[in-house]
């Protein structure tokens, strides 16, 4: 299948220090489904401003990895909020195939377009939700061990946004460029950043990021 080596490459790239995946063929295979998804759905709805396969692998998927260093439990429960093209939630879910992953997205198009790769891949225990979070706050509170963003936008309305969804001692991953300024976060009610979770990481091309990794400690 095309991509199949490339994608198989990213899996094995030791910059993401992943852990020990179960069945990388395997994964590889669900993110080429992905990609063909993708393929299929971009020129309609503007999933991504990229329009390469090799810029999606490059640029998404391999970030998107970085996020499995905040994955504490490969079979406990995770919400994407803001999933958009389905970053980082689906790459997560494929190499993490027994995680219990909902993606939040409030766009109706891009909400269709998970659904459909959630059945597309195959997808046990993977939830679509065509909603804003605070919409389903009650709903799903307390139920999560890692709510995870890309894209964000302020730190301290991402901790907010996320706090009602997480069980205590639950995580919110996070990237950020080095310099992003963590006085407000460290102060943010209810969470903390340890140094050992404020982790330098780097994309395929070299550029540097950190992943940020905060835990509840109290409501």
């Amino acid at each position: 299948m095309p991509n199949v080596n490339a994608l198989l490459e990213v899996l094995h790239d030791k910059r993401l220090q992943l852990p020990a995946i179960e069945n990388p063929e395997q994964a590889a295979g669900q993110l080429q489904v992905f990609l063909e998804q993708w393929q299929k759905w971009n020129p309609k709805i503007n999933l991504t401003s990229e329009q390469q396969v090799t810029a999606i692998i490059q640029k998404h998927i391999f970030d998107s990895l970085h996020y499995a260093r905040a994955v504490k439990d490969p079979v406990g429960r995770v919400m994407d909020i803001g999933s958009g093209a389905g970053f980082p939630g689906i790459p997560l879910k494929a190499i993490f195939p027994r995680l219990n992953l909902v993606l939040v997205e409030s766009q109706r198009k891009r909400a269709n377009f998970l659904r459909n790769c959630v059945r597309a891949l195959g997808l046990q225990n993977a939830v679509v939700l065509n909603q804003r979070a605070e919409e389903v706050e009650t709903i799903w509170q307390e139920k999560f061990d890692l709510v995870v963003f890309r894209g964000v936008g302020e730190i301290s309305q991402c901790l907010k946004l996320a706090a009602p969804f997480l069980k205590m001692g639950g995580q919110v991953a996070m990237k950020k460029d080095p310099e992003a300024e963590l006085s407000e976060p460290v102060s943010s009610p209810g969470f903390c950043l340890e140094s050992e979770n404020e982790i330098a990481v780097e994309g395929i091309t070299g550029i540097a990021s950190k992943l940020m990794i905060f835990e509840k400690r109290s409501t």
